[in-house]
């Protein structure tokens, strides 16, 4: 039985291959958009369609000056994703099995939310009084949406229909603000803000996930079977078994993001901590696609879903 998983960067293999439990061999995909000085792998579905966001003007230390261009990688091939209306930046966070692309966009309204349905975008606002701070991070199956949206008091999660409808605030375990990342085909959302952990929100109740590496625990992608990506503050990058409670390291370095069903995660190495991600998406560096595989052994416990050699 074996299992992948996507995430970034030739230069990590053989750090990678230790710091993974059970591991035994590694591929490793890199994504470079043509002539980008920085590219950021952010979402992934079912048929390895990646999503994401270039910029065409280096920075300092990983820095990105901007401004970001979003992008969709299918069958070998990158196509820019234009929004109308956009204004110097642009990046798409998630994209399902049937295309549809979920990201943000600045216009002259401020940060807004977007979803791409075969080339025609619905903008997606918060609550009056968010200042046009929106961003759709992720988009399941069904067409349900979540994200994070900028107040006065901060920032707080949502769910949504893609058209913006049924529009739900989503505040955390301690209902002080939230950023909300991804939601699977079951629902569950992932995200993180009001304590020393990530958190699963799930029928309206949340499930604290702390990684034993480190505080703050970022969740960044889920997929249907439970299978959750995220970072933490000391900056270990994980993959961590909701129905097991087994957390898997990740390489020193790589931020990992969306994940699929095939437990192929989307990511990149930066030097800043995902927390600045939330509404500026601040820092890319040599961007790629990674895929582990390892063997399940008698005993062994580890992430899922296997499949049959």
């Amino acid at each position: 039985m074996s299992l992948t998983a996507r995430a970034t960067m030739v230069v990590s293999l053989a750090g990678g291959l230790a710091s993974f439990a059970f591991a035994d061999s590694f591929t490793i995909e890199t994504l470079n958009y043509p002539n980008a000085a920085q590219t950021a792998a952010i979402g992934i579905n079912d048929s390895g369609q990646i999503v994401g966001y270039y910029t065409d003007t280096p920075g300092s230390n990983g820095l990105n000056t901007g401004p970001d261009y979003a992008f969709l990688y299918s069958a070998n091939s990158f196509q820019q994703i234009i929004v109308p209306g956009a204004n110097g930046l642009t990046q798409a966070l998630d994209i399902n099995n049937s295309g549809q692309i979920t990201g943000g966009f600045a216009s002259a309204a401020g940060y807004q939310g977007f979803v791409d349905t075969n080339g025609t975008f619905q903008t997606i606002e918060g609550p009056a009084g968010t200042n046009g701070e929106v961003a759709v991070w992720g988009i399941n199956n069904s067409g349900q949406i979540s994200g994070v949206y900028a107040d006065a008091a901060g920032f707080h999660g949502f769910e949504a229909n893609s058209d913006g409808s049924n529009f739900t605030i989503i505040n955390g375990p301690n209902g002080t603000g939230a950023v909300v990342t991804q939601i699977n085909d079951q629902g569950q959302i992932v995200g993180y803000g009001g304590g020393c952990s990530g958190f699963i929100y799930s029928n309206g109740a949340y499930t604290a996930v702390t990684d034993p590496n480190g505080c703050v625990t970022n969740l960044l992608g889920i997929n249907d079977a439970g299978v959750v990506t995220g970072i933490t503050s000391s900056g270990t990058t994980f993959a961590y078994n909701s129905v097991t409670g087994t957390f898997t390291t990740l390489p020193a370095g790589f931020s990992a993001q969306g994940i699929n069903d095939s437990d192929q995660i989307a990511g990149f190495f930066a030097s800043p901590e995902p927390s600045t991600f939330a509404m500026s998406f601040a820092a890319l560096f040599a961007v790629a696609v990674y895929r582990v595989r390892r063997r399940k052994k008698a005993g062994q416990t580890g992430l899922a879903p296997f499949s049959q050699e």
